[in-house]
């Protein structure tokens, strides 16, 4: 081996070493996210609202929901154990949410109409079941 190859070699690893802990932006075809979440309540003070529940791969809380009529984005937590998985149909990366089981619970464009007031101002807490 000459030089030049170790040199190259060297700073090959040195970059991939320096990127390791960056986050990339999802690209696949099928990723898990973590999802906020909270201890559940032993009781859930149950609000009623209409909304969709709406998915982004890149944004940091991975789904929320936009309440009708308006679309306003309500900002959620979910139970603890609870994590999503982003699969591609189509044209479009939708969210699949599972809970601490492994069970698909919902997913983009489900209709959402009740939660939990968790007594945080902008927050609410989705569980099953969603309505």
């Amino acid at each position: 081996m000459n030089t030049r190859h170790v040199t190259l070699c060297a700073i090959a690893v040195m970059a991939l070493a320096g990127c390791a802990g960056m986050s990339w932006p999802w690209t696949g075809t099928s990723s898990e996210r973590s999802l906020p979440t909270v201890s559940a309540p032993s009781t859930c003070d149950r609000i009623e609202l209409k909304g969709i529940l709406k998915s982004d791969p890149t944004d940091p809380r991975v789904a929320w929901l936009a309440l009708e009529p308006t679309g306003r984005r309500q900002d959620v937590v979910w139970p603890d154990g609870y994590h999503a998985k982003f699969v591609q149909v189509g044209d479009r990366q939708v969210v699949e949410i599972f809970d601490g089981a492994g069970q698909q619970l919902v997913g983009d464009d489900d209709w959402i109409t009740a939660a939990c007031d968790i007594g945080q101002p902008g927050l609410v807490l989705l569980e099953a079941p969603f309505g």
